[in-house]
């Protein structure tokens, strides 16, 4: 017996006309949600693919080229269109909490000189080369400069698309060419031996001499490298035009005492840099790529896990050579066996930390060869069955820079 629609109870009727419409508004929202998600897709397949890279703290022991032969690989296996390196060193903020020291002679060396032994100018020069060789030509490499004070200026002026944040600097990279005329000893030669530090400089930079190279390029460098050297530009056009004296428009540097350092704000009004962004989105506004996605590749992790390793090892340096320290200067008399074993062990875990982050020797002074040095010492001592004359503790040989 069939019954008429008209004579169903109303939650029957409700039920009813339920169990016909859900399934249809079931296969309207499949059908929507498949329809989003393929727009989703479509859009991502044509937004540029971003990847960032990360470059902080300090020339020589955060910024080291062997950690991003690992970040390199992995730009090749994501395959962006565009590499993002985002520059942070600055010489002016200490990165550590306690003073520049080589704890191998436990004295404070002098800032300027401990700067430039860290900058490791030949390491960043190889780091700009593998960037450029080692990533394929296809992908653009832009660099965004959150800092770049001190020896790390030489990077933030190697690349062709060059912007900064609001608050970045960027100069003052003559601690290397100061430290080098110092070390010449003689004012005949302290001219070349600045020269050679400063074209080991200009060699970095040089990636960055892009068409059209503007042909007073080089006083700003100059201004920047060396400190006796003052900086003025006027505008031609949208091309600035510097001199190493104060005759322009504007000056921008008259302190003969130390190099130039050049705000974002003034980069960007004189067209030394390509633009100012504060966010990764103003950076894409200004490289005109408002559709983007940003690749999640290995950078951040790779070097996050660098900065935490080198630092606790460097850290962990420190206790055991007041260790072997401590236990060298008790191995006396009765006491000599187990304490000249004790001392052993502890500067062994020294030299485990060296071999393992070649940071930890570069901010100490502690290479491998001064530790092989003092392990030498310490097998004649247990030999003769003696400690040190006057029981003093680790230390001595000749004093030289950090890392030597």
């Amino acid at each position: 017996m069939s019954t008429s629609w008209r004579t169903l109870p109303m939650a029957c009727l409700a039920s009813a006309i339920a169990s016909f419409i859900c399934p249809i508004a079931s296969m309207a929202a499949e059908a929507g949600g498949e329809k989003s998600k393929a727009a989703t897709n479509n859009q991502d397949m044509n937004s540029m693919r971003v990847y960032v890279v990360p470059m902080r703290g300090q020339v020589g022991t955060d910024i080291v080229p062997r950690i991003y032969e690992e970040v390199v690989e992995d730009i090749k296996e994501q395959k962006p269109d565009i590499v993002i390196f985002e520059l942070e060193s600055s010489d002016e903020r200490n990165v550590f909490d306690d003073s520049y020291q080589d704890i191998f002679e436990g004295e404070m060396f002098d800032q300027r000189q401990e700067q430039s032994s860290l900058a490791a100018i030949s390491e960043m020069a190889d780091l700009r080369i593998m960037f450029d060789d080692e990533i394929p030509s296809d992908v653009r490499q832009v660099l965004w400069v959150h800092d770049a004070v001190g020896v790390s200026a030489a990077l933030g002026m190697s690349w062709c698309d060059f912007y900064m944040t609001p608050d970045a600097g960027i100069g003052k990279m003559g601690a290397a060419v100061m430290r080098a005329r110092g070390a010449a000893g003689d004012a005949n030669v302290e001219a070349k031996f600045g020269q050679a530090s400063y074209q080991d400089l200009v060699r970095i930079i040089s990636y960055g001499d892009c068409d059209p190279r503007n042909p007073t390029r080089d006083k700003l460098i100059n201004a920047m490298a060396m400190p006796e050297l003052s900086l003025s530009v006027f505008m031609n056009g949208r091309e600035y035009l510097m001199g190493n004296h104060e005759k322009y428009d504007t000056v921008l540097d008259d302190n003969d005492e130390q190099e130039s350092r050049l705000s974002a704000r003034i980069c960007d009004d004189f067209c030394i840099s390509d633009g100012t962004a504060d966010s990764i989105e103003d950076l894409m506004v200004l490289l005109g790529e408002r559709q983007f996605v940003l690749v999640e590749g290995k950078a951040s992790e790779i070097v996050n896990e660098h900065h935490e390793g080198w630092r606790a090892a460097f850290a962990r340096a420190k206790e055991k050579w007041k260790q072997y320290q401590k236990w060298l200067g008790r191995a006396q008399g009765r006491n000599f066996r187990s304490s000249i074993g004790k001392a052993e062990k502890a500067l062994k875990s020294v030299r485990a930390l060296v071999v393992k982050y070649p940071e930890v020797a570069r901010r100490t002074g502690l290479s491998r060869d001064r530790i092989d040095i003092l392990l030498l010492e310490i097998e004649e001592m247990k030999r003769s069955g003696r400690g040190r004359p006057g029981g003093g503790g680790g230390g001595g040989g000749p004093r030289g820079p950090a890392g030597s």
